[in-house]
């Protein structure tokens, strides 16, 4: 199948401009997931299932999530821990002793053993779907799809071996890399200073802003101004930040990420995207976790609440909130609202 690429350069435009298409927000399935689905979160047929860059949809960009095998093998999984989302438990019976542990961890088992693994549904019941290979999931989103991957790393060597590959397959128009554990300084210098020219001009890169980026922790506006900084002198097409994620990852983040926001949007050089997915009260996001420590962040926060995250101070206005994408398990649901408030024109992205 031919992949129209006008496809994705335009939903590129959008996502790393503030005045392409103003009225349009981005749809990003969290793990491959959607209202209905029945495949295993960040698994090759969940991917398949979401139909990307076709009229029937389920969201319009992809977030995923990427791990190391012990032998740096590169593949997609959530989890620092293999227990929730397989049959690990089934496989190498035990018990962890706590989130340090390493009993389940993924950098501790060969890529032998973690392909060998089954994957779970998200009613936790087994499938005989696999964990798939990074690099077959990269050659499937640019090769088969006019769509993007967004790539959740928490891991900063795994960021390197991912960024590597990107590199070598040629790929930096199909992802999406975003972190808060860079500095300018080490972005420019390790990752982007090293790029062709040609390269530069691909690579999507969104830093983190949150309540603890490097060398600014509790001060998200100052990190922002450093990263805006970067724009002087080299133009808008150098920028090193081609948009921004808001990571509300507590309660009273607010008081300090809202007024980023608010100058992101003032500014309107680039978006402002954010995740969501459920509200912290949806138990299947860590069940089966609990007994290695990996359970839910603050109860009742604001991220499960779309308005809020478009529409912060309730103005019905939109202009103080994300433009950008949304990150959710339930992007059909999503696109359905962002159109009864406007945020969602005919997608001229998504074709027969």
């Amino acid at each position: 199948m031919a992949v129209d690429t006008s496809d994705r350069i335009l939903t590129i435009k959008v996502l790393t401009s503030g005045s392409i298409q103003p009225n349009l927000v981005i749809t990003a399935s969290h793990r491959a997931q959607y209202n209905g689905g029945t495949e295993p979160e960040n698994s090759m047929e969940a991917i398949k299932a979401l139909q990307l860059g076709t009229a029937e949809a389920k969201a319009d960009i992809v977030e995923l999530d990427i791990k190391k095998s012990k032998d740096n093998f590169v593949y997609v999984m959530h989890d620092d821990y293999l227990q929730r989302t397989t049959d690990f438990l089934d496989r190498f019976p035990g018990i962890g002793k706590g989130e340090k542990d390493t009993y389940g961890h993924y950098d501790h088992y060969t890529w032998a053993e973690v392909s060998g693994l089954s994957l779970r549904k998200p009613d936790f019941s087994y499938t005989n779907r696999r964990i798939p290979l990074f690099k077959d999931v990269l050659r499937y989103i640019k090769n088969e799809t006019s769509s993007l991957i967004n790539l959740d790393i928490g891991d900063m060597n795994v960021f390197r071996v991912v960024w590597d590959i990107v590199q070598e397959e040629d790929a930096f128009h199909v992802c999406i890399f975003k972190t808060a554990n860079l500095t300018v300084n080490q972005y420019y210098s390790q990752y982007f200073n090293p790029l062709s020219d040609a390269q530069k001009d691909k690579v999507i890169f969104f830093p983190m802003i949150t309540m603890s980026n490097p060398s600014h922790e509790k001060n998200p506006m100052k990190a922002y101004e450093e990263w805006e900084n970067t724009c002087t002198g080299g133009g808008v097409n150098r920028c090193l930040a081609k948009g921004y994620e808001l990571g509300y990852r507590g309660n009273n983040d607010d008081k300090d990420l809202l007024p980023v926001v608010k100058a992101i949007r003032e500014k309107n050089r680039v978006r402002v995207h954010v995740f969501n997915t459920y509200s912290d009260t949806y138990e299947g996001r860590y069940m089966g976790n609990r007994n290695i420590g990996q359970c839910c962040n603050d109860a009742y926060d604001a991220r499960g609440d779309w308005n809020y995250l478009l529409d912060p101070g309730n103005t019905g206005t939109y202009t103080q909130g994300a433009n950008g994408y949304i990150i959710t398990d339930d992007p059909e649901t999503l696109a359905e609202n962002l159109k009864l408030i406007g945020k969602r024109p005919d997608l001229p992205t998504q074709k027969n």
